[in-house]
């Protein structure tokens, strides 16, 4: 088990070793919620994570139209936890995205995809393979599903 912690510690994520996938991601919405020009996250099914903590949780429509949760610490208001919408219809069951740098674990390995790789700045190259990359993600979720399974996630 892995456990994710905030920046005060009060908020945490219990999670299993094994995850579904790996994400980088440049979207708008990642790139505006943590001020970087990309974002990390390892996918784990919900039913597997254990959140403790007091959080709140701000729900909204990111800026392709789908519904986004974000689970954020009371006290100290990092990020714990994103639940996309989408994840559920792709995957099948409900995902937890946990932010990568709350794990204090160096050894979890590059992301296995890399997405809205067209918003990457161009001195910040894709952490995934080249084969890996999606210049933008798919608008369906269809698309979604079908790009997913090329890329051998699901």
């Amino acid at each position: 088990m892995k456990t994710a912690i905030c920046q005060c510690g009060q908020l945490s994520a219990v999670c299993p070793d094994e995850y579904v996938v790996h994400v980088q991601c440049s979207c708008e919405d990642c790139r505006k919620r943590t001020g970087a020009p990309t974002s990390f996250h390892i996918y784990h099914r919900a039913s597997t994570v254990k959140l403790d903590g007091d959080f709140k949780t701000y729900h909204r429509k990111s800026f392709n139209g789908r519904n986004t949760s974000t689970y954020f610490c009371l006290e100290c208001g990092g990020t714990i936890s994103l639940n996309l919408d989408w994840c559920a219809e792709v995957f099948g069951e409900e995902i937890y995205a946990i932010p990568l740098a709350c794990f204090d674990d160096s050894s979890i390995p590059a992301p296995d995809i890399s997405s809205w790789n067209c918003f990457l700045p161009d001195w910040l190259p894709s952490a995934s393979s080249k084969e890996t990359q999606l210049d933008k993600q798919g608008e369906s979720i269809e698309d979604l599903r079908l790009a997913t399974k090329a890329l051998g996630v699901i």
